[in-house]
């Protein structure tokens, strides 16, 4: 009896688990390159960045003609942090790694990109 539940309760963390990672909406993205530009939004507490190519695993909510944007909120500490990393990255023509999260944000117009969670600045 005890070995049945035992059983029962892995497969159904399994099945949860697979479902999880096969749910558009469930993923996320990270990026490795130059940025390519950096953009404060118009009108918007907002700022995004693009990378050259496209990047799969993007959360549904991500419009798919960006395919290499992130955005994130620029009215925040973290934001505020973020915009200026990815400035000195520009600027300097370093490399960066992004990672995105399982949601987006709003840059207007309807359009939505895949929110920036963290931004790595490479020395090389």
């Amino acid at each position: 009896m005890q070995n049945s539940f035992k059983l029962t309760t892995t497969v159904s963390l399994l099945a949860a688990a697979a479902v999880g990672l096969l749910s558009p909406a469930a993923n996320a993205t990270g990026a490795q390159n130059r940025l390519r530009s950096v953009t404060i939004e118009s009108a918007t507490q907002v700022a995004s960045i693009e990378f050259p190519g496209s990047w799969a695993g993007r959360p549904a909510c991500h419009a798919a003609f960006f395919p290499g944007h992130f955005a994130f909120d620029i009215s925040t500490a973290k934001g505020k942090a973020l915009l200026a990393t990815a400035q000195a990255a520009l600027l300097a023509g370093k490399e960066v790694v992004a990672t995105g999260a399982t949601t987006c944000t709003s840059v207007g117009g309807g359009v939505s990109f895949e929110t920036l969670t963290k931004l790595t600045l490479n020395a090389d």
